[in-house]
This record gives C-alpha cells, sequence and structure tokens, in this order.
C-alpha cells in the first residue's frame, strides 16, 4: 500500500526531473525563478523577415533614433529659452528680491523649498533645470541654487 504509493510518488519525481533536463537539453526550461516566473535558458531563433519587412523595420528603426535626438534637442533648446525668459520676465527688481532673500540662503529653507517644488510639479529634473536656469540668469546666487537642487 504506502510502500507502492511512495515508489509512484518517486518515479513521478524522477520523471519530471528527466523531462526537465531533456527541455534544458533542447534550450528550454520550466524552471520558475525566484518570484515564480518561468525562465527560459537557450539560445531563440529569430524568424526570418521578407524583404518589404525587413525594409519596414529599418525604417522604423532609423524614424525612432531620429526621433530620440530630436527630442532631446528639442529639451536642449527649451533650456535656453526658459533661461531667457527668467531673464526678460525677471528684471531686476526680482533679481535683488531673490538674490537678496534670507529664506533661500537658508540651508533648511532652500532644501524644503527645492522639495515642495519637486513635489508640485512632480519632476525633479525639471524642479533642477528651472534653478540651474535661475542661477544662469544671476536670479538667485549659486551657493543658493545648491540647496534647492539638493531638495529636488
Amino acid at each position: 500500500g504506502d510502500q507502492e504509493d511512495q515508489k509512484l510518488k518517486g518515479e513521478a519525481e524522477c520523471e519530471k526531473v528527466f523531462k526537465g533536463l531533456d527541455l534544458a537539453s533542447k534550450g528550454e526550461s520550466n524552471r520558475e525563478g525566484l518570484w515564480g516566473l518561468k525562465t527560459l535558458t537557450g539560445e531563440t531563433t529569430d524568424i526570418p523577415l521578407s524583404g518589404i519587412e525587413r525594409y519596414e523595420a529599418i525604417a522604423v528603426n532609423i524614424v525612432k533614433f531620429v526621433s530620440i535626438w530630436g527630442v532631446l534637442y528639442l529639451f536642449i533648446i527649451s533650456l535656453g529659452l526658459m533661461g531667457n525668459a527668467f531673464k526678460i520676465i525677471s528684471g531686476r527688481s526680482s533679481g535683488r528680491t531673490l538674490r537678496n532673500s534670507s529664506l533661500l540662503s537658508n540651508p533648511v529653507s532652500g532644501l524644503t523649498i527645492g522639495i515642495l517644488a519637486t513635489v508640485l510639479m512632480q519632476s525633479s529634473s525639471t524642479t533642477t533645470s528651472i534653478v540651474i536656469s535661475m542661477a544662469a540668469s544671476n536670479l538667485i546666487t549659486v551657493e543658493d541654487s545648491a540647496y534647492l537642487v539638493m531638495g529636488a
């Protein structure tokens, strides 16, 4: 009774092990990873593309490459425009007000303002870009901008 059941269980386990070894030798695996996801091992073969499909794939990759560089270029141009806009809009009085502000010269309040600006805009890179543009246009000092960037 019990011995036969254990023997059948043992044979079933051996069969699973050998079946797994057979799959692994073919480049496949049914092992489960750390989080219970099945992992595949070995090389995969790509289906060869026909002439038109190959040209379409090349065209799509070229469009993606040009688009990425175009968006990066527009981002850099927009940072320059933002710096110029701060120079134009700020004027001398607001620049003096920000430069002489005790609120920004205090490291803890500068850090807090940087954190709040990041939370409001939901983007640390946008906050950092704005602070750097403000420092470049001499609205705030570089020392004060360091605390704001640390908060971002």
